[in-house]
C-alpha cells in the first residue's frame, strides 16, 4: 500500500503544559534545537497565559479570549485543539525532553499512514509488551483489550479522535 505524503500544513505540535511549569520550556526547546533543528511544524503551548519564544521555531499560545474562564486542564486542552486548524496533532508534555534526533521523513511516513487508514486514531512513540505487529513496517497495533490503550505517551493523533 502506498502511503500519501504529508505536508507541513497537516500537523501542529501541541505541548501540554501550564504557567507554573514554564521553567522547563527552555530545557525542552534546547532539546528541540539539538535534536530537531529542522522541525517544520507549528508549535502551540497549551498553558494558561504565558507565552514563549525560541529562535528558529514558530511557537504560539491559544489566545486568552479562546479559553474558557475555567483553568481546568481538560477544558483548556479542548479549547486549544479547537483553535488548531490541522488534521493531526503531535502531542507531547512539557517534560518529554528529546534525547535523540527526530527524523522528519519517518514522521511524514507516520502521517501518511494515518491519512491512509481512518481507523487509526494515534501513532504513539513508545514500545509496549501489549503490542502486536501491524501491517505497517516498524509499527505495532494496540489491541482493544490491551492495558494502557489510551495514554499520555508522545504521539501523532487524528485531531477529531483526540477531541472525542
Amino acid at each position: 500500500m502506498i502511503e500519501p505524503i504529508s505536508k507541513i500544513e497537516d500537523v501542529t505540535i501541541v505541548i501540554n503544559s501550564c504557567d507554573d511549569y514554564s521553567d522547563v520550556w527552555p530545557v525542552l526547546f534546547n532539546s528541540f534545537k539539538k535534536f530537531w533543528p529542522d522541525c517544520p511544524y507549528k508549535i502551540v503551548i497549551n498553558a494558561e497565559t504565558k507565552s514563549y519564544k525560541f529562535d528558529g521555531f514558530f511557537i504560539s499560545n491559544v489566545k486568552k479570549e479562546q479559553l474558557n474562564k475555567s483553568s481546568d486542564w481538560g477544558a483548556r486542552l479542548i479549547n486549544t485543539l479547537n483553535g488548531i486548524d490541522t488534521q493531526f496533532i503531535f502531542m507531547i508534555f512539557d517534560d518529554y525532553i528529546l534525547d535523540a534526533p527526530i527524523d522528519n521523513n519517518q514522521l511524514a511516513r507516520f502521517i501518511g499512514i494515518l491519512k491512509s487508514n481512518i481507523h487509526i486514531a494515534v501513532i504513539y512513540f513508545y514500545n509496549s509488551d501489549n503490542d502486536e505487529h501491524s501491517e505497517y513496517s516498524g509499527l505495532c497495533e494496540i489491541k482493544g483489550d490491551a492495558d494502557y490503550k489510551l495514554n499520555s505517551a508522545p504521539g501523532i493523533w487524528r485531531k477529531d479522535r483526540l477531541l472525542k
